[in-house]
């Protein structure tokens, strides 16, 4: 059976609490949370900042995009799903 959105976001959280991955991605630890349990459907609003805080090379925001597969054109779709002041982000 393949992963939900809320099972990869859990096993790419690995280690990390809830709180860190929010501060990291903008937003507050229940959404996280709540995206974990399935409570909230993901967006790519969110995917995409939370891609960037775990550094999954897209592997989130390809649930919200329907792309299962990394293309070579990922990056500028992530970088159109980004807000400005989000894709300004340092990378850590």
């Amino acid at each position: 059976m393949k992963e939900t959105f809320g099972q990869t976001l859990r096993r790419l959280r690995g280690t990390r609490s809830l709180r860190t991955v929010a501060q990291l991605a903008h937003c507050s630890k229940s959404y996280v949370g709540d995206l974990e349990s399935g409570q909230r459907k993901p967006t790519e609003d969110i995917a995409a900042p939370l891609d960037m805080a775990l550094n999954t090379g897209g592997e989130l925001l390809a649930f919200t995009t329907g792309h299962r597969k990394r293309s070579s054109t990922f990056e500028a779709r992530l970088r159109d799903a980004l807000p400005a002041k989000i894709s300004e982000w340092p990378h850590p």
